[in-house]
């Protein structure tokens, strides 16, 4: 959502930018080809963001479901030679519990996943 002058609100959750969450106002340039191009967080929006690579894609829904269920906001992205979820984590989420169930399934090689973006703790409620 555009703010103003270059300052726009994150509406999506990024699956592969790191240092940007969902809801962070991020400034951004225009480039020739008319595509934004970003250039830094002005406001952090004090979420987590999480890119989760999917090797077994019948853990989708149900992967998808638990994070919900913890407060999450979750999107599905096909992309050419992979299946990915883009997480939003809230600062009310169980973090531990999100990282634990997917370092248990990333054991198991059916998934992959990078921490994005980890909110500063110290800005929590």
């Amino acid at each position: 959502d555009s703010l103003g002058k270059r300052q726009f609100r994150l509406d999506n959750t990024p699956f592969f930018v790191e240092g940007i969450s969902l809801g962070d106002v991020v400034e951004a340039h225009e480039a020739e080809t008319g595509r934004l191009v970003f250039e830094r967080v002005l406001e952090s929006a004090s979420c987590h963001s999480l890119s989760v690579l999917l090797f077994d894609v019948t853990l989708r829904a149900r992967l998808a479901s638990f994070l919900e269920q913890l407060g999450c906001y979750v999107e599905y992205g096909e992309f050419p030679g992979l299946n990915a979820l883009a997480v939003s984590v809230p600062q009310s989420a169980d973090y531990e519990a999100i990282k634990m169930e997917l370092i248990k399934h990333e054991s198991a090689n059916r998934v992959s996943f990078a921490e994005l973006a980890l909110a500063d703790s110290s800005s929590e409620n």
